[in-house]
């Protein structure tokens, strides 16, 4: 998010500076803060609830056509943020319950339900890091370049292993195999 001048915001100033700051706050005083940030929070969630029967789908377009990055980042936040609190079944069963609320709403054929199923395309040796960390010790020139990815982006290497890279292969960072971001 941009770090830009704070207006009609859904937290105060106060809530936000707390909320970003890492300053030491006392126990009670940190406890109040972070219980105002989620009755904010509750509260907004609520209102939408209430907003979404009364606002036009035309005025809904209209507000938010044209999303600059802020606003999407904001749009990313709250999908993000109910993924976090509700897990991924309630999450679609919400998703698909308010994608058919829509549907009725704009008179589209006739839905009986929606079903929303998230599927993840992870690579799979993303999910076997202990057999990567073994071939890393073992025989490390025998890594893939998409292993050797993995290995720098998902798994916490000591500075031995990353040594150890380094030496079997070249520096793959060097090579241009792979970004240091």
């Amino acid at each position: 998010m941009t770090s830009g001048p704070r207006t009609k915001r859904l937290l105060t100033e106060t809530l936000w500076e707390h909320l970003v700051s890492d300053r030491e706050v006392n126990g009670d005083r940190d406890r109040k803060y972070r219980q105002r940030i989620r009755d904010r929070i509750t509260d907004a969630f609520r209102e939408f609830g209430h907003l979404y029967p009364y606002w036009s789908s035309t005025e809904v377009r209209k507000a938010l056509e044209d999303p600059d990055v802020e606003l999407r980042d904001g749009m990313r936040g709250v999908v993000a943020i109910l993924y976090l609190a509700l897990g991924q079944r309630e999450f679609e069963e919400l998703v698909g319950t308010s994608v058919n609320m829509v549907e009725q709403e704009l008179d589209r054929t006739a839905v009986d339900y929606v079903e929303c199923n998230l599927e993840f395309h992870r690579p799979t040796a993303i999910m076997d890091r202990d057999r990567l960390r073994r071939k890393l010790s073992e025989n490390p020139s025998a890594l893939t370049t998409q292993e050797v990815g993995i290995l720098m982006q998902y798994v916490d290497l000591s500075e031995d292993e990353i040594e150890r890279l380094r030496s079997s292969a070249g520096d793959p960072i060097e090579a241009g195999q792979l970004s240091s971001d």
